[in-house]
């Protein structure tokens, strides 16, 4: 008997140890979903059968009584376990409110407390007797009561409903049929047994059979557990929001075994669900395995990831989370992990963008600073390419300039290029030299460019004719930018990439336009520069040809020396100065620069034949001809005889008069720019002043041949060109030949003749400046407003001025026009005490004689403006930077040579810019006059004044030490600063800041100035309105 009890325990036994296993192996998942109520549903089974095999094993009635009670903890409990673990497990939790398992669990608790007292009122059974089966097993026999009926009616409902549950997840969820599967098995078949216990015929008489049933299915659960990860499953309602996540989930258990992957992940994996379930993650994708190792460590992380290489590389930003609080504090395992993948590699390919182009605008903004260095921008080209191609990761930067031919072909050509090392240079290519746009099939290009459009992509995207080209120099993506110069099209620069095909992007683009617009900039500066050279050359040229016009002693030198000068300035192949004869209407060859130098003045043009200077002054205009053999302006047969292609013809014409051309050749077609036409144009002008002059001059010595003594006269007088000199020279040659009392040289200022010489006069300072009204009752006004010669043999006959002081002396009067191109200039007056003392020869002579008087009076007037234009300040009247130097470097060298002291002194106006904001302008122009005004009224006659620049002023005091000059400059500078200015804006307080400075024995002007400038600078530094000295 004991051996059959034995044997049978031990059976039972056995089968409630795989429920405690599982039991505590759930329990070490929590808080993982469902496996608390799963743990305590095997738990209780393992209650169950291990009461049982107790109840076996003992041999008295009361003994297995007392085990029933701690046996019916087990069975009241895993019906309700395994209902609260179908809801968790269906993802239905939030069913189970409190009051919902209060409810569930009030009858179970209450049938465990009628177990409990059942010797007392016999509700659950009585009768309880122990019957002896064969084999001398003994078994409780009872007669079952009510409730207990109710119970296990009570019971099946709840595993009925629990099985329900888990068959719609089983069809749901068909990719764990395996695991759902086992679970209703492992409840289902224990629970059949049962009812064949309470219900039906056993194969042993009160023997339970169903804690013997747990046993396979406790063996199939362990299984499950292992293989198929039953416990690892998650629920329905964290699928359903990890499906639908953008992100890659992937939730690993302690072994790092998969037990979920979302869609989102299956396609990073490459592996379905259903493939990856269980299975280790190393196994699955080793290469996130091995990005992802480092993250888990069973902590929550953040990082991010980069998956792949090249241009497959992903980056991910990567999350870790722990679904479990049990770790390795308690040295069992780490917890399981839910990683979250989401992809950040638009992210990150557009920081590398963003940080592509920060690199090239870097880039950018050192080649900007690197031309504004030099003025031959081409210098620093390779450094600044090297930068940009490195700051852009491309294979080549090429700058290609553009020219066109005769035809108007636009060829295109490498000058410039950049190479990464591990491509090869292009720069020798032959087939990127020279290359016609359209004839290469790049007409494309030429349209796009010239309009300022990009062009960019891969190359296979290019029309196939520009593809064949580009793969031929093995570029698989470009992006050409236009480059353009003063709103011309210049040329292009070329960005392409050879080992990868490559998309640009809008930002690089921007950028890649932004490097285009900076080289356009340093060839717009770099020909801003030759311009401002050239404009000084002009500048320099038109003073030459002052002193060309001023010192030729013929029209013949003037004329080559002119041609020579304007053709090296606008390096023409040729420049030619023709006079026209407007009596015959024919041109006359005067002097030529180039290759028909020589013979230029021989070339005949036959009557009625076309030309350019006979074209060029019937229009009164300048000429622009860019191509000759297309022109309407002069005859094929006059323009065979040069190899002039493209001409500028600039018309002289001075006082009305048409003297000329000058004309400007060159033997290719050439397009003449508004600044060549300009410069041209402001020549011509001072050459046609010039060949005026020299016909005046000529003019007037035709006539003195009339007459031996006017010519000698004459020839003395047009030798001086200084006024006061030449008025006394004029008056003592012609009482030579005329002889008079007295004479005066009259000027016509406005509306009033001015008395500038004399002779016979007793005082001529009492005679000099007197003026005469026009119109006014006087003989004055009739000359000038008839223009002809007026005699008045007795005068005071007819004017009453002559009867009375001081003019009673005069008895006899003529009066002589002094004309210059048709225009009265004045006149010549003589007088006589006796009355009829001219006669009808004496007019004509002092006629022929006023001609040449007022050529003479006019070159000395012109030549003394030229000279006053050349060093005076148009605005203040006082001597500028020019007239200065001239002037000043005299005075020094005289001080240094007899060893006198001299001193210079440099101020100017505080906060002058104020005033020009503030007032405008003109009333700064006011204050300048009126400044320039108070310093000559201040200075000595010695003192030399000058307007340096801006605001600044100059004054050389020669003869003056450095403590004179203090003196000098302080009383200056309290009389500017105590006497207000009046201007249309009232009346404006200023003060100055003065430097002064005396000349050391090494000393140049320009020393001089420079220290009084240091001074000055000291005067403003340390605040301004006083004076300071070196």
């Amino acid at each position: 008997m004991l051996d059959t009890n034995l044997y049978v325990t031990l059976i039972y036994l056995i089968a409630a140890i795989p429920y405690a296993w599982l039991g505590l192996y759930a329990w070490r998942k929590r808080p993982a979903i469902a496996v608390t109520t799963f743990a305590w549903a095997m738990l209780a089974m393992s209650v169950w059968a291990f009461g049982y095999s107790l109840e076996i094993f003992s041999s008295d009635l009361q003994t297995k009584l007392f085990i029933i009670n701690i046996e019916y903890i087990g069975i009241i409990s895993v019906p309700v376990f395994l209902l609260f673990f179908a809801l968790e497990f269906t993802g239905k939790s939030h069913l189970l409110t409190l009051r919902t398992k209060l409810l569930l669990w009030i009858f179970p608790i209450l049938v465990l407390i009628l177990v409990w007292t059942n010797e007392f009122h016999h509700l659950m059974w009585d009768m309880e007797t122990i019957s002896t089966f064969q084999n001398n097993l003994n078994l409780l026999d009872v007669r079952f009561g009510f409730f207990f009926w109710a119970h296990a009616v009570y019971s099946y409902i709840l595993v009925a409903f629990t099985n329900i549950l888990l068959i719609i997840e089983l069809i749901q969820r068909p990719k764990y049929r395996i695991q759902i599967s086992l679970v209703i098995l492992g409840m289902v078949i224990p629970m059949a047994g049962n009812l064949i216990f309470i219900a039906g015929p056993e194969l042993i008489k009160n023997l339970d059979i169903t804690p013997l049933l747990f046993l396979p299915i406790a063996i199939g659960l362990s299984w499950a557990i292992t293989k198929y990860r039953l416990l690892d499953v998650l629920p329905p309602e964290h699928l359903t929001v990890l499906k639908t996540m953008k992100d890659g989930v992937i939730v690993l258990n302690s072994q790092k075994r998969i037990s979920y992957i979302n869609p989102i992940a299956e396609t990073l994996l490459h592996r379905k669900e259903d493939d990856a379930l269980g299975q280790p993650l190393v196994q699955v994708s080793e290469v996130f395995f091995e990005k992802l190792l480092p993250y888990l460590s069973g902590k929550e992380d953040r990082a991010e990831i980069m998956v792949g290489e090249g241009k497959q590389a992903k980056f991910y930003e990567l999350t870790v989370s722990p679904l479990s609080s049990v770790g390795r504090s308690k040295g069992v395992s780490i917890p399981d992990v839910m990683i979250i993948l989401h992809d950040i590699t638009e992210r990150k390919e557009t920081e590398m963008i963003l940080s592509r182009r920060e690199s090239i605008m870097a880039a950018i903004s050192l080649a900007a600073e690197q031309f504004l260095k030099e003025s031959t921008w081409e210098y620093n080209v390779p450094a600044v390419l090297d930068t940009i191609g490195r700051a852009a990761h491309v294979s080549h930067v090429y700058v290609a300039m553009n020219y066109q031919d005769a035809d108007g072909t636009v060829y295109s050509s490498l000058c410039y290029e950049w190479a990464d090392p591990r491509v090869p240079s292009q720069i020798k290519n032959p087939l990127l030299q020279h290359v016609p746009l359209r004839k290469a099939g790049f007409g494309r290009w030429e349209t796009y460019l010239s309009r300022g459009l990009p062009l960019y992509g891969k190359t296979s995207d290019f029309p196939q004719e520009e593809q064949k080209f580009l793969k031929q120099v093995g570029i698989l993506a470009a992006a050409i930018m236009p480059i353009f110069v003063d709103t011309q099209w210049w040329g292009f620069i070329m960005f392409d990439e050879c080992l990868n095909e490559r998309s640009w992007t809008s930002t690089e683009l921007e950028a890649l336009q932004t490097t285009a617009n900076i080289f356009g900039s340093a060839e717009t500066r770099a020909r801003t520069e030759q311009k401002l050279i050239r404009r000084q050359h002009t500048l320099n040229l038109l003073h030459e040809l002052v002193g060309i016009s001023l010192q030729s002693k013929n029209i013949k030198d003037m004329a080559q020396t002119i041609v020579e000068r304007l053709g090296e300035l606008i390096h023409a192949d040729g420049c030619f100065l023709t006079l026209w004869d407007d009596v015959n209407k024919k041109t006359i060859p005067l002097a030529a620069y180039g290759a028909l130098a020589e013979t230029y003045s021989k070339i005949e043009v036959k009557p009625n034949e076309r030309t350019f200077t006979e074209s060029a002054l019937r229009l009164g205009s300048t000429l622009v001809i860019e191509d000759t053999q297309n022109t309407i302006y002069a005859d094929q047969s006059v323009i065979s005889n040069f190899p002039s292609r493209s001409v500028l013809v600039l018309p002289l014409i001075a006082m009305q008069q048409k003297l000329g051309t000058i004309l400007l050749a060159f033997n290719a077609l050439h397009i003449f720019q508004p600044e060549e036409i300009q410069i041209s144009e402001q020549a011509a002008d001072l050459i046609a002043l010039a060949l005026e002059k020299f016909k005046a001059v000529e003019q007037a010595q035709r006539r003195a041949d009339k007459s031996e003594t006017l010519r000698k006269a004459s020839m003395a007088v047009t030798e001086i060109l200084e006024m006061d000199e030449a008025v006394d020279q004029i008056l003592a040659q012609l009482h030579q030949v005329v002889p008079y009392d007295s004479a005066s040289v009259q000027i016509l200022n406005g509306d009033e003749l001015q008395i500038i010489g004399g002779r016979g006069w007793e005082n001529s300072k009492d005679v000099i400046g007197i003026s005469f009204r026009i119109p006014g009752n006087n003989p004055n006004s009739v000359v000038i407003e008839t223009g002809k010669p007026y005699h008045l043999p007795e005068t005071w006959k007819v004017y009453d001025t002559f009867k009375s002081p001081p003019h009673d002396h005069i008895r006899s009067w003529l009066g002589v026009p002094l004309i210059v191109q048709e225009k009265i200039i004045g006149l010549l007056a003589i007088d006589s005490s006796e009355a009829n003392h001219f006669t009808q020869e004496s007019i004509n002579i002092a006629t022929e004689f006023a001609s040449q008087v007022a050529v003479v009076l006019e070159n000395a007037r012109l030549f003394k403006e030229t000279q006053t234009q050349a060093i005076t300040d148009a605005l203040t009247g006082i001597y500028n930077r020019r007239g200065l130097f001239q002037l000043g470097e005299f005075e020094l060298r005289r001080a240094h040579r007899i060893n006198r002291p001299f001193c210079a002194m440099i101020f100017d106006i505080d906060h002058f810019k104020r005033i020009n904001d503030h007032y405008g302008h003109k009333v700064g122009d006011q204050v300048l006059q009126i400044l320039a005004e108070r310093c000559q009224k201040t200075s000595r006659t010695i003192d030399l004044t000058c307007r340096y620049g801006g605001e600044e002023f100059v004054i050389l005091l020669p003869e003056t030490n450095l403590d004179v000059a203090k003196r000098i400059a302080e009383r200056l500078r309290q009389f500017i600063m105590n006497e207000p200015f009046p201007t249309d804006s009232g009346a404006l307080r200023i003060t100055i800041s003065m430097g002064v400075s005396e000349a050391k024995e090494n000393d140049t002007l320009h020393t001089l100035i420079e220290r009084a400038d240091v001074a000055l600078y000291k005067a403003k530094e340390t605040g301004r309105n006083r004076v300071m000295f070196d």
